[in-house]
């Protein structure tokens, strides 16, 4: 399969178009099997590739107590099912054919400790010989959408959803990995971050200074700090719910 430019595809994916006015009125109008199609569609046009099936749901870890209950979707077709919804991008489709995951991951749920909310994407061809390229992409798309589904099932309200979107208006997926590894990770020193991000001390600081200007309207009174540990700490201030999303996994 030839290598696609992903980055090129996925440009434009977090504009206030797309994450506003398009992921956030679809989340609070649609139904669930109708908000999976979109996302199907979607995902599918910026990653450049035709995903067949997708399935999120919400997982309890072993010993953690019962598990959600939730519905699994084919087509409009719903019947029960322990946690997991199924979303199919057309009326009858052969699931059978998409069997080959191109993606997973796992995603805190806010207050609902031991539980995780679980992302999988599934296509009927063979993983691309671009792989990780791939998994970075879909893992850049997907994060509105988690913020999205947990809107949906009553973890966040419309409100917080619309305020998270602004903010992340404009972030690319360098941006996004290093304001999760400043969030979720605590540690302010650049040479720390460079390292665990693989970047030079000095991308790592123009970073910073890229994202921290981007909320500078956000802090009309601040004295823009030399230190980047002040830096760090006003983008925590802002970008506090990336902890859920949590860190890159190291691959």
């Amino acid at each position: 399969m030839k290598n696609r430019n992903y980055l090129k595809t996925i440009k434009g994916f977090y504009s206030e178009n797309v994450l506003t006015q398009g992921i956030a009125v679809s989340a609070a109008i649609l139904s669930d099997a109708e908000f999976g199609r979109y996302q199907i569609k979607l995902v599918s046009e910026y990653a450049g590739l035709e995903i067949q099936r997708i399935s999120v749901g919400v997982r309890t870890r072993a010993g953690a107590g019962r598990q959600e209950s939730q519905a699994e979707f084919q087509g409009n077709e719903a019947k029960n099912q322990n946690w997991q919804l199924e979303c199919l991008p057309e009326r009858g489709f052969d699931p059978g054919r998409a069997q080959n995951t191109l993606f997973k991951e796992e995603y805190c749920i806010p207050n609902m400790q031991g539980r995780r909310f679980i992302v999988e994407y599934f296509a009927k061809d063979p993983r691309p010989n671009d792989q990780l390229c791939l998994e970075d992409a879909l893992q850049y798309l997907s994060v509105p959408f988690y913020f999205a589904w947990l809107m949906r099932w009553g973890h966040i309200d419309v409100a917080t959803l619309e305020d998270w979107y602004r903010l992340l208006v404009g972030v690319t997926p360098a941006r996004l990995n290093l304001l999760r590894e400043i969030v979720c990770v605590g540690r302010y020193q650049t040479g720390v971050i460079a390292n665990r991000l693989a970047l030079s001390d000095r991308v790592v600081r123009n970073y910073i200074a890229e994202a921290l200007h981007a909320v500078s309207h956000l802090l009309p009174d601040l004295e823009m700090a030399s230190a980047n540990s002040s830096q760090c700490i006003d983008l925590v201030r802002y970008y506090w719910f990336l902890r859920y999303v949590g860190t890159i996994k190291k691959r």
